[in-house]
This record gives C-alpha cells, structure tokens and sequence, in this order.
C-alpha cells in the first residue's frame, strides 16, 4: 500500500471518529481555485519572467496563436500555499521590520474612514519613507486600530523602456534620513540623491537552498539589474530569508548592463517583429527539436514547422498541428 493512500484512509478514519468536514481538504479545494484565477499577463515584459530565458520566436508565435502551444498549468495548492508564505513575509519585512527602521522609501496607505454608501473603506496615501500615523478609527464605528496594523507598504512600479514593467520591493536610503526633505516624488528622490539608494530585494526560501547560498541566485541577479537599468539605480541589496530557521543572508550587487544585454537584446526583438508582424528565427540552441531548451519549451511545435519572417506568420495563423 502507497504511503499517499495510507495518508488518504487515516484522514476518512479521522473524519469518522471526528464527525467533522477535514479542514485541510477545504484549504485544498480553496488555494486550487484561487491558483486557476490568478491573472498576471498585463502585456508587459516582467523581469521575474523573462530572466530565466526570453524567447523572441516564442513569444510571438504565443501571442499570435495561443492556442497551438502547450498551456501552462496553474499551480497547485501547495504551490499556492508557498507563494502566499512568501508573500507574507515580503509585508512583515516592508510594513513591521525595515519600513519601521524608518529607510524604507515607498509608498504607504492607511484606512481613513468608511464610505457608508459604497460599504468599503477608504484609503490615505503617503510618498516616502514610512509614516508616523499613531492610530485610526472608523469615525462613524468608534473602532480604535493599533499602529501597527494601520500602515501598509505598497511596492513601487517600475515603468521602463521595450515595455518592461514591474515592482521592486522597496528602495533603501543608505544616507542620514534628515538629510531627505518631506514632499519629494519618487521621481525627485532618485534623481536627488541616486548615490545613495539601493534597490531592495526579499527572497525567501528553504533551508536546502538558503545553505547553498554563496552569492544571490543568477536569475534574481538578473532581475535587480533590469530594475536597476529602469530606475537608473546603480547597486541592488538582496536578504535571503530562510523559512526553516529566520536566518538571513545579504548581498549587494552592483550595475552591470553586460548581465541583461541578452535579455534587452531580446525584449528589443520581439517588440520589433509583434509590430511588424514577423516571426524571428529560432534561438541557436533551438535549432533541434532534441536540444535540452527545445523539448522544454511549449510551443516546440509549431516552431519546428514553421519558418521565418512574415510569410511565416500568415503560416501561423493557418497552421494546423496536433493538438498542444
């Protein structure tokens, strides 16, 4: 008898003797439809998604028929699980231990009152580092909130060029905080003082990969290098967080634009032929249907029939396959 079928009688002989719904399966069944409505194509290039390898041929063929690739499958519940953790953790940092280190530059909000008609709270937004906001209350409720729930941290955006987007988790200012005056942009902070700010990044994971650890991931390097390039910031901080055991571990990476040159060279290609409608030629190590980076990819498929420039696009939308 399997381990999972041992697993899966004890939890009905549980329910048995308990007389109760298993709470773990509903979480189960929660996280799995919370994973099949997670939407996160905005139409732009995410750093946390092209850095692993951007495929301008790919991309194309994918935006142009959708259907002729293999879907990706969305996360499982425990996957969902490690995500929200993970989440987690990015606001106790930003909002309870380095927002309150008083550093951390960003954008923070706080409920101010409650619109009766809508039946929803409304928001105070403040630019900066984080604020002294004391407590709130519900004016029309005479509901007094801690501090220390009434500040959220909400992550700058990052707008760049070739139609790159994201969100870095926070700027530190490495400098004197009184030397920052009050009512400056985001804007007017990094071109003021660009020297002394660096982008900061939160990564958590398990100890088997904390241990590991000798210098920050090359897939994170990557990313903090596109932020940086987008927010012209010349070093990045990366804390490691181990899940198992709180450890932290801290690298700084400084600007290099030679790391990302592939990937810029990239976004600047797929850019070029989703407007002029052409579908570029495959990657060198694409050009067998074996190749290791081949039989990963999911439109495989139809980029091995199909051929290169705009006849091939017009091949595209006819092509007819097997089913992805």
């Amino acid at each position: 008898m399997s381990n999972a079928l041992r697993d899966m009688i004890k939890k009905a002989k549980a329910r048995e003797d308990t007389g109760m719904p298993s709470l773990e399966e509903g979480i189960d069944r929660f996280m799995t439809v919370e994973s099949r409505n997670r939407r996160n194509d905005d139409g732009r290039w995410h750093p946390s998604q092209i850095c692993g390898g951007m495929c301008p041929r790919f991309e194309v063929i994918e935006r142009t028929r959708p259907d002729v690739v293999i879907q990706k499958s969305p996360p499982n519940a425990g996957l969902m699980q490690i995500f929200w953790l993970g989440t987690a953790i990015h606001a106790m940092y930003q909002n309870d231990v380095v927002g309150r280190m008083g550093h951390l530059w960003g954008f923070w909000r706080r409920v101010n009152g409650w619109d009766a008609e809508k039946q929803i709270p409304t928001w105070e937004i403040h630019e900066g580092f984080r604020p002294d906001w004391g407590t709130y209350s519900y004016a029309d409720k005479g509901e007094y909130i801690p501090d220390r729930t009434s500040c959220e941290y909400i992550e700058i955006g990052v707008e760049a060029e070739h139609n790159m987007g994201g969100h870095v988790d926070g700027l530190l200012f490495m400098g004197d905080v009184s030397e920052v005056p009050a009512g400056l942009t985001t804007a007017e902070f990094i071109a003021r003082f660009r020297d002394k700010i660096v982008i900061f990044e939160l990564k958590s994971c398990n100890s088997r990969v904390f241990d590991s650890l000798l210098k920050p991931k090359e897939i994170h390097v990557k990313q903090g290098q596109l932020y940086m390039r987008g927010l012209g910031i010349k070093k990045t901080l990366f804390l490691y967080y181990n899940k198992n055991t709180s450890q932290l571990k801290e690298y700084v990476v400084d600007y290099d634009p030679t790391v990302t040159a592939e990937t810029v060279t990239d976004m600047i290609e797929t850019n070029e032929a989703l407007e002029k409608r052409y579908l570029p030629a495959k990657k060198t190590e694409c050009t067998r249907a074996n190749s290791a980076r081949a039989k990963a990819c999911r439109g495989v498929r139809p980029c091995m029939t199909l051929g290169v420039g705009t006849a091939a696009v017009s091949q595209l939308r006819n092509y007819v396959g097997l089913p992805p």
